[in-house]
Order: structure tokens, then C-alpha cells, then sequence
């Protein structure tokens, strides 16, 4: 703020000067030409001096003003990022219910020994709607032996998000989906003990805990 003060100072100056010698003011008689025509040179030397001063102010203003637009144009794009990044985060439950098995080593309910369990197992009453738990591409809808039928969507970043169980579809493959959409309606298709939804999370490939995401 004190060089846009400063910069209006000499502005101001420089105004007062070309007023100065625009208006015909009567001036006293006297003096030789020789100071007259110096007083002129030093006269016109300030105002040079002051404009290319000015000229320069202006150019580092110029300059401060790129600066700070590419700072806000950067600034505006990691704040579109986080928000493309928040509406691929699998942070909502996909279906109302309770969690029956948790994510990790667990004994096998098919027989004798214990099984890495990849995602979560959510019981709730047959039917009851499963909403996509972020925005994402629907890549797969299939029916496999041990999934039974299965939504699988792509939320970008690495993220993938399975469904697993489903009595059926609410999508189909190449759908894009928001947050909280309806995908299908849990089931016990498959390899499964009774209604359920099997719900699990990819990054990169590797399952993790979903519970990590959800609020």
C-alpha cells in the first residue's frame, strides 16, 4: 500500500506540473534567458525522471499482479482437485444394517480354518436398497459363483469399490454414478449364509479397510 501511496504522490506531481505550464500565468519581468532556459531543462528533466519512474512502478505492479493471479489460478486448482478427490471418497455406508463380519483374518463360515476376509459384511433385510458410497464410473455388473451378483465402480485416484450379493441391479456397465445413487438391493446370491451386502474397498488393487473411509 505505501508504493501505491507513493506512486500516486508523484502521479499527482507530475499532473500538477503539466497544469502549471498549461495555464498562462503572468510572471514577473526579469532574469536572464539563460536561467529561464535552465530552469525549462530541469523542469522537463523531473518530469522525464518522474514518468519513467512511474513506467517502472506500473511494470512491477504489472508484474505483482501476474504473480497473484497465477497464485489464485493454482490455488483454484488444488481446491477442485480436493473436491473431485472428497466426491471419490467412499465415506458413506451403502446400505442401513450391521456388521456381521469385519475386514481382516476371520474364521471361514464355509468350514475349518481361518480366510483374509477383503471387505465387510453388512446384514440387513432382503431388498433393501445399496447406494454407491461415492461418485465413480460403473465398470463391472456380473454374476460370479462366489460374489454372486457383484457391482464393482471406479471412483478414480486408485479407488475401486465392490458390492457383492445383490438380489439385483440397479446399473449397468459405463453408468456414471453420484454419491448416495442407488446401484442394487442386497441379496444372498452367491456363496453366502444368508441377506447380506459384501462390501469391500481397493486401492491400487490392495483391499483395505472400508471402515477407514466411512463416516
Amino acid at each position: 500500500m505505501e508504493e501505491f501511496r507513493q506512486f500516486d504522490k508523484k502521479i499527482r506531481i507530475l499532473a500538477a506540473n503539466s497544469v502549471g505550464r498549461d495555464r498562462k500565468i503572468p510572471l514577473g519581468i526579469g532574469g536572464s534567458n539563460n536561467e529561464r532556459i535552465r530552469l525549462q531543462e530541469l523542469i522537463g528533466s523531473e518530469d522525464t525522471r518522474l514518468v519513467s519512474e512511474i513506467h517502472q512502478g506500473i511494470g512491477r505492479l504489472n508484474g505483482d499482479a501476474n504473480e497473484q493471479e497465477r497464485s489464485f489460478g493454482e490455488l483454484l486448482k488444488f481446491l477442485q482437485e480436493q473436491k473431485s478427490l472428497l466426491a471419490a471418497t467412499p465415506s458413506i455406508w451403502p446400505v442401513r444394517g450391521w456388521v456381521t463380519s469385519e475386514f481382516g483374518i476371520r474364521d471361514n463360515p464355509f468350514g475349518s480354518g481361518t480366510e483374509f476376509h477383503k471387505g465387510i459384511d453388512i446384514a440387513t433385510r432382503l431388498g433393501r436398497e445399496i447406494q454407491a458410497s461415492a461418485d465413480g464410473l460403473v465398470i463391472d455388473v456380473a454374476h460370479r459363483s462366489d460374489d454372486g451378483n457383484i457391482v464393482k465402480i471406479d471412483h478414480g485416484y486408485g479407488v475401486i469399490s465392490s458390492y457383492a450379493h445383490l438380489s439385483k441391479f440397479a446399473v449397468k456397465q459405463g453408468m456414471r454414478v453420484k454419491r448416495g445413487d442407488v446401484i442394487g438391493f442386497v441379496g444372498d446370491t452367491g456363496r453366502s449364509t444368508g441377506a447380506h451386502l459384501h462390501y469391500a474397498v481397493y486401492v491400487n488393487h490392495v483391499p483395505v479397510n472400508p471402515r477407514k473411509y466411512l463416516k
